[in-house]
């Protein structure tokens, strides 16, 4: 968070001493109140010129937007970069898989090939083919039960 700015301060400085002015006149205001005076009484004792304060107001809070805007600037350039390297990411995870599928498929495609192949030379006659059954999987186990 940035510092205030010594204009800043003056502002805050000025909005300050009006509420301290108003709040002197606090008790007054009470006395009046208990009394039964109304609003245009009380205001015609309660003398603050709150003109510095409201123009301090106003800068205050045009300072404040701008700081704001520009913040807000920053945290969406940040959220588009994130949001960038978040579709990046998802992009290269999505390659990385689909190449490992591929490559999961092209395998079991082979095997299924083979197997289709030695099952054809069985039905022709060769009841002396076997399959591979190295593996421990589902296909090794069907090519286990085939083989017997």
């Amino acid at each position: 968070m940035e510092k205030r700015s010594k204009n800043e301060k003056e502002q805050l400085l000025v909005v300050s001493d009006t509420m301290k002015k108003y709040v002197s006149f606090v008790p007054v205001i009470q006395q009046m109140v208990r009394s039964g005076s109304g609003v245009k009484e009380i205001d015609a004792v309660v003398k603050v010129d709150d003109s510095g304060a409201l123009e301090a107001l106003a800068n205050l809070h045009k300072a404040f937007f701008t700081f704001y805007s520009q913040g807000r600037e920053e945290v969406l350039e940040q959220l588009n970069l994130a949001l960038t390297q978040l579709f990046i990411g998802m992009g290269v995870i999505t390659v990385i898989l689909s190449i490992i599928l591929f490559l999961i498929i092209r395998a079991l495609r082979k095997r299924m090939e083979s197997f289709s192949a030695i099952t054809r030379e069985i039905a022709d006659g060769d009841l002396t083919r076997t399959i591979d059954s190295s593996t421990k999987d589902v296909l090794g186990k069907l090519a286990d039960n085939f083989n017997r």
